[in-house]
């Protein structure tokens, strides 16, 4: 079921605040704002997006690059619940609840392997039967859950510089998708105000640092190029870069005078026969009769 309005109206206020503080904040910082994006609801497939309910709905997306990061950024909401209360058969009230998360996904410079990590501060269902990380940290062992994720894969994440940093700057669920960190956290509608929007793109910009490197072949920014080779086009070969001395004289063929003209016979006017002998009639024109 698409997202309904007379359905949701008690979250509408909320929903059409967010996308004016939004909207300001794109301006502000030169960023592309859209009310609605429903292309990025089917873009992940991870937490949040991969929760059960109906009327879901992408919203308040800001999409630019902050601190040299490029993220994309929006709130989810879905109803995951509709509550019924009936008297002698008939339906005296419907209720429906509504779940509410903000998500950040920025873009890496190297393709990760898949990872999916989820703690107790974000109640997301389905999660409980999953796998804890085995990190050394039993606090930060008990409250996570590694979600469809190699365990192998998680030891050389989960490093202890960026376990301290996790439980230091509050950070639950994330994943790595590809070239793509996507960071969620369930909240109350219209609660994330534009400085936590800047402020956590600040925390995952650091967290991005303690991401290992050894895994895949870094890709560069656009514009940029891999270490060691320069950053646009090449000289051709046999021809010298711009602003260098040529080498060598110029291999070319050995120049070629020019040939000397080859005289027509002149055919003299009127045409002259030679004595005793009859001109040819003169051609006739066909005609139309």
């Amino acid at each position: 079921m698409d997202f309904s309005n007379r359905t949701a109206w008690s979250r509408m206020p909320g929903i059409n605040r967010v996308n004016r503080e939004r909207a300001g904040l794109a301006y502000e910082r030169g960023w592309q704002f859209a009310e609605e994006a429903p292309a990025l609801l089917d873009r992940w497939r991870v937490l949040p997006l991969t929760q059960r309910g109906d009327m879901r709905m992408a919203y308040g997306a800001l999409t630019g690059v902050c601190d040299g990061l490029p993220f994309t950024m929006f709130d989810f909401i879905r109803r995951d619940r509709v509550v019924n209360m009936q008297a002698m058969g008939l339906t005296l009230n419907k209720h429906h609840d509504f779940r509410t998360d903000s998500v950040w996904a920025v873009t890496l410079q190297a393709p990760m392997p898949f990872f999916q990590i989820t703690s107790n501060n974000e109640v997301y269902a389905d999660v409980d039967h999953h796998p804890r990380p085995m990190t050394g940290e039993r606090k930060f062992d008990r409250r996570h859950r590694l979600v469809d994720t190699d365990p192998h894969v998680a030891a050389q994440i989960l490093t202890p510089p960026l376990v301290g940093f996790l439980r230091e700057a509050e950070l639950g669920t994330w994943s790595l998708v590809g070239n793509e960190l996507v960071y969620a956290e369930m909240v109350m509608l219209a609660n994330t105000t534009p400085q936590k929007v800047v402020g956590t793109l600040a925390k995952l910009a650091h967290l991005v640092t303690y991401l290992p490197r050894h895994f895949g072949q870094p890709q560069p920014y656009p514009g940029q190029g891999y270490p060691g080779y320069p950053a646009q086009g090449y000289a051709p070969q046999g021809y010298p870069a711009q602003g260098q001395p040529p080498q060598g004289p110029p291999q070319g063929y050995p120049a070629q005078g020019p040939y000397p003209p080859q005289p027509y016979p002149q055919q003299p006017y009127p045409p002259q026969y030679p004595p005793g002998t009859t001109p040819p009639p003169p051609f006739q024109q066909p005609g139309y009769y």
